[in-house]
């Protein structure tokens, strides 16, 4: 997993699929591999302020596109089986590959990547 996740980090410069932005962090997401029974993330954080961004944790959950005030919200948390590093806290840029089994979920549902802050 290791040799593939290199070779995708290494590979060049296309434009990102997602990207997404708040309070001075951007997220994206640059590219996604499968290979075999695994699917590749590869995801990238960029700090705008000046302080040094202290991840607590980063989370990958399967929820509904829309919800509705009547309607009850159904998220399944999904758990990577591999990543490339293991970081706490990132000045910059924060850069990595997550590895997940493959999953499958209906065209109602997506998947939602959530980083959070020590307090």
């Amino acid at each position: 997993m290791k040799s593939y996740a290199m070779e995708i980090l290494h590979r060049g410069k296309k434009s990102d699929i997602r990207k997404a932005k708040a309070y001075g962090l951007n997220a994206y997401l640059k590219h996604v591999y499968t290979i075999g029974d695994h699917v590749f993330l590869d995801i990238a954080f960029q700090n705008k302020t000046n302080l040094p961004y202290d991840i607590d944790e980063l989370r990958f959950k399967i929820e509904d596109k829309k919800i509705t005030k009547a309607t009850n919200v159904q998220s399944l948390e999904i758990k990577p089986e591999w990543q490339l590093y293991q970081q706490a806290s990132f000045k910059n840029e924060y850069h990595n590959i997550y590895v997940f089994k493959k999953v499958t979920f209906p065209d109602n549902k997506i998947l939602n990547v959530e980083l959070s802050e020590k307090q």
